[in-house]
């Protein structure tokens, strides 16, 4: 994690926590076509959660 900017920090922290709060222990018994959707939701999740559209709330 030292090597990576601020940026990719937050990106990693983000898709971390769906993974924390939303995919508890579900991984282990996965095939690796979920696991890829699990991965890609869980960066949809953090682009989302890190940088909301505020011109949406406007």
């Amino acid at each position: 994690m030292d090597s990576l900017n601020k940026q990719q920090q937050w990106q990693d922290l983000g898709h971390e926590m769906k993974h924390y709060f939303f995919d508890k222990g579900i991984r282990l018994y996965l095939r690796k076509q979920l696991v890829d959707y699990f991965e890609t939701m869980a960066n949809y999740f953090a682009y989302h959660f890190l940088y909301p559209h505020l011109c949406l709330c406007v």
